[in-house]
C-alpha cells in the first residue's frame, strides 16, 4: 500500500487513473485486498451509485442565480430564516461570517463553520459555512 501511494504521488493522478482503471466486475480488482480497495475507491465512473444514504434523503436545495447587485444574498437569507432548518454555503469566509451575524441578529440561531474557525451557538438550527 505504501509503495502504491508513493507511485501515485510521482505520476499525475489522472494518468495513474487511466493506467490502473479496471472495470468493477473484473477479477483484477480482487487481486490484492488493499490495492483493490483503493482502485474501487478511486473509480469515479458511477457517481450515482455512491452516497446512497445521502441521495435517498428528502431535501430541497434552492440555488439563487442572477446578475451582480440583484439581491440574491438578501433573498436567500430571507428565505433561509423563514425555514425551520437550513444551511448557507458562501464562497468566501467573510460572506459566511456576514450571514452568520445577520441571521443571529435577526433571532435565527446560526452556527458558523469555515476552514479557519467554528462558532457554535446553543440551540442553533441553521449553519453558515464556506463551500469547502
Amino acid at each position: 500500500m505504501e509503495l502504491l501511494l508513493r507511485r501515485c504521488r510521482k505520476i499525475s493522478f489522472r494518468r495513474w487513473i487511466s493506467i490502473h482503471s479496471v472495470p468493477r466486475e473484473s477479477s483484477a480488482v480482487e487481486e490484492g485486498s488493499q490495492s483493490g480497495g483503493l482502485r474501487s475507491a478511486l473509480d469515479l465512473r458511477d457517481p450515482g451509485g455512491d452516497f446512497v444514504a445521502a441521495r435517498s434523503r428528502k431535501r430541497r436545495i434552492v440555488y439563487h442565480h442572477g446578475p451582480t447587485n440583484s439581491g440574491k444574498t438578501f433573498g436567500a437569507l430571507q428565505r433561509l430564516t423563514e425555514a425551520s432548518t437550513g444551511a448557507y454555503a458562501a464562497p468566501l469566509r467573510l460572506l459566511a461570517f456576514e450571514a452568520y451575524e445577520k441571521m443571529n441578529r435577526g433571532g435565527c440561531y446560526t452556527d458558523l463553520v469555515t476552514g479557519q474557525e467554528t462558532f457554535r451557538m446553543p440551540f442553533a438550527t441553521h449553519v453558515a459555512c464556506t463551500v469547502e
